[in-house]
C-alpha cells in the first residue's frame, strides 16, 4: 500500500504497519504486531525456555507449570487456564462461528481456523511432510499424513514456508 492509499485507510488510527498496512492507534501496539513478521519474541520461559512475542502471552504460559485453571465452562466440568481458552471453548455449546470467510461464506469458530482455511483458496500447502514430498492446507492433515505413512517418525511440526499471516479483523489487509 502507498502512503497516501495507508492514509485513508488508517482514518483516526496513527500508526500503519508497513508489512501488511494493518492500522494501530498506538505506536506500541504496531511495534508488538510487527513480530508477527519479523518472528521476534523478546519473552521468554524461565522453566523451559520457550519464547513469546508479548508478555502476557508468557504469564498465560505459566500456568502450564503451574497447573492453575481458573476458568470452569457453565455448560459442562472442562475447565481452562485463559478466558480466552474457555471462550474458544463454550461456541462449542453455543453454536458461534464468528469468523467468517470473505471469499466463501464458510463460517469458524476460531479466527486460527479462519486463516489455514484460506489457504484452500489461494491453493498454498505450507504444511511439508520433511520425510517425503507431500504438503498439506491444513496442519491436521499433515499429522493424519504422519501418522499413517510414517508412524515410526512421526513428530509435531509447524509451518514450512513464510512467516505467520495477520490475525483478521476489521482492518485485516490480505
Amino acid at each position: 500500500l502507498d502512503p497516501l492509499e495507508l492514509s485513508r485507510f488508517c482514518r483516526d488510527q496513527r500508526f500503519a504497519c508497513s508489512y501488511c498496512g494493518k492500522c494501530f492507534t498506538s505506536s506500541r501496539s504496531l511495534e508488538t504486531h510487527v513480530r508477527v513478521h519479523t518472528g521476534e519474541r523478546p519473552y521468554s520461559c524461565a522453566q523451559c525456555g520457550k519464547r513469546f512475542t508479548q508478555s502476557g502471552h508468557l504469564k498465560t504460559h505459566q500456568s502450564v507449570h503451574t497447573g492453575e485453571r481458573p476458568f470452569s465452562c457453565e455448560h459442562c466440568d472442562k475447565t481452562y487456564a485463559t478466558a480466552q481458552n474457555l471462550e474458544v471453548h463454550t461456541r462449542i455449546h453455543t453454536g458461534e462461528r464468528p469468523f467468517a470467510c470473505d471469499q466463501c461464506g464458510k463460517k469458524f469458530t476460531q479466527s486460527a481456523h479462519l486463516r489455514s482455511h484460506l489457504n484452500v483458496h489461494t491453493g498454498e500447502r505450507p504444511y511439508g511432510c520433511s520425510l517425503c514430498s507431500r504438503s498439506f492446507i491444513v496442519k491436521y492433515s499433515l499429522k493424519l499424513h504422519m501418522k499413517k505413512c510414517h508412524p515410526n517418525n512421526w513428530v509435531q511440526t509447524g509451518p514450512t514456508t513464510g512467516p505467520k499471516r495477520p490475525e483478521p479483523g476489521p482492518n485485516w489487509a490480505q
